[in-house]
């Protein structure tokens, strides 16, 4: 996989740190709610996708100018080829 999903692991760790539903005492530091962090990795992942898909699209001056058409497949194909996925 890319170093771009370690960056987003280390991004979602980071933001659920930062919630401190558990407190900031020593003994809770550093703890993060798993939903916390799947909820942030998967919006860090949806953003990612959607880069890619907007590489199918031209827009100027926020209107649409261009689209190029691509089958679901393709755009698969593209998403995997983007992370590195086989």
């Amino acid at each position: 996989m890319k170093e771009k999903i370690h960056h987003f692991v280390k991004e979602a760790i980071e933001h659920a740190k930062s919630l401190n539903r558990f407190g900031t005492d020593e003994l809770h530091r550093g703890l993060f709610s798993a939903h916390d962090f799947q909820q942030k990795f998967a919006e860090l992942i949806i953003k990612e996708c959607a880069t890619v898909a907007e590489d199918f699209v031209r827009v100027e001056n926020n209107k649409l100018v261009e689209t190029v058409y691509i089958s679901p497949y393709q755009l698969k194909v593209a998403i995997e080829d983007h992370f590195g996925v086989e």
